[in-house]
């Protein structure tokens, strides 16, 4: 089983492709923010539009337990992480997107939220609209990340924006 998926998106597009899946499978989507040493999560409710990816956005969470956000909470936790799924990047910035990724925590993850991973997986490998297979800037080949071609060679991919290099560049 894969334990991670990378996707040349935005993390609201990412969302909103996974929606269907979201539903069928009850996955709860966290937003975590970071600033001055202060760390607080949102739950994301319906709206796609509600992600607000600011200065502080730091990462996501895709969960199929509900968390109260109002506590202090880790996704790390004993209690959490076999129930999640870690998302990072998917920030945009103009033509710039950020590489989206999600990683699997657990070595052995609650049922839903493996079939909801493996579900997305395959979903992304039959949609006649997204392709694998990039180049990093230094030339290196990455077979296992997902683009969309339409993007293709109308915005600049990069890996993480705070270490912006050189860029992504598509194989297709």
């Amino acid at each position: 089983m894969a334990s991670k998926i990378s996707i040349l998106n935005t993390i609201d597009n990412v969302i909103e492709y996974a929606k269907p899946l979201l539903d069928k499978y009850e996955v709860y989507v966290y937003i975590e923010y970071r600033d001055s040493g202060k760390v607080w999560h949102t739950l994301l409710e319906n709206n796609i539009k509600e992600i607000d990816i600011n200065e502080s956005y730091s990462c996501f969470f895709l969960s199929t337990k509900l968390i109260d956000v109002s506590q202090k909470i880790s996704f790390y936790s004993d209690e959490i992480y076999g129930y999640t799924i870690e998302g990072t990047g998917g920030r945009e910035d103009g033509d710039n997107i950020e590489q989206t990724a999600l990683r699997m925590i657990s070595k052995t993850p609650e049922k839903n939220i493996k079939s909801f991973f493996n579900a997305l997986l395959n979903m992304l490998k039959k949609d006649a609209d997204y392709e694998k297979g990039v180049y990093s800037g230094a030339g290196t080949f990455y077979k296992d990340i997902f683009y969309l071609k339409s993007m293709g060679q109308s915005k600049i991919f990069w890996f993480d924006f705070k270490r912006k290099d050189k860029p992504i560049k598509i194989t297709g």
